[in-house]
């Protein structure tokens, strides 16, 4: 059996923010950029590129809120979608 335990010395909460922080000046990129409505493009970008009119698209967890996105920005790209998660971010999706 595992046990949690709570995160000690550089990986403590209080430090946690700090060492994000330093995380992301090293990636020399605007993590604000970092979206799932970006995905949603970057996947579509794929589709394109790979000449597939319409694809199909398989969403679990995270995947289920990204779907959701690519459906509502992409929608006439897509020919099925199974959106496989607990409850999804977007509410009220219709196509």
């Amino acid at each position: 059996m595992l046990r949690s335990r709570k995160p000690r010395g550089r990986w403590s909460t209080t430090r946690s923010p700090r060492y994000v922080r330093r995380c992301f000046a090293r990636l020399h990129a605007d993590v604000r950029s970092y979206t799932t409505a970006a995905a949603a493009d970057d996947l579509d970008v794929v589709r394109r590129a790979l000449d597939y009119p319409r694809i199909d698209l398989y969403g679990g967890s995270y995947g289920a809120t990204l779907a959701q996105v690519y459906l509502e920005r992409h929608g006439d790209s897509v020919r099925t979608a199974i959106l496989d998660g607990r409850g999804t971010s977007r509410e009220g999706l219709q196509r």
